[in-house]
């Protein structure tokens, strides 16, 4: 059985996967760990603590929709950058 990961974990797994085995871009990979992380610290908040894997599996879609509103009211992100998010 595998130990409990957090959300940052995967976010590092998922990183490495991208940049190794999918061989994306530097900048590909950056945007996507940051948009990731973004999303991982706005969960974070809300839990108070950093979310485990098992937390991202309860998510609704009004969560993801919770986060992408934060981002354009605090961000000011660009419509393309929030339909990367």
């Amino acid at each position: 059985m595998s130990a409990v990961r957090t959300a940052p974990d995967a976010l590092a797994a998922f990183a490495a996967w991208l940049a190794s085995e999918r061989r994306a871009a530097p900048n590909t990979v950056e945007a996507y760990t940051h948009d990731i992380g973004h999303f991982i610290g706005f969960l974070a908040g809300h839990l108070g603590r950093d979310p485990l894997v098992v937390d991202l599996a309860e998510l609704s879609r009004h969560d993801v929709i919770a986060w992408l509103a934060c981002r354009r009211s605090d961000d000011g992100l660009a419509a393309s950058s929030r339909a990367r998010a």
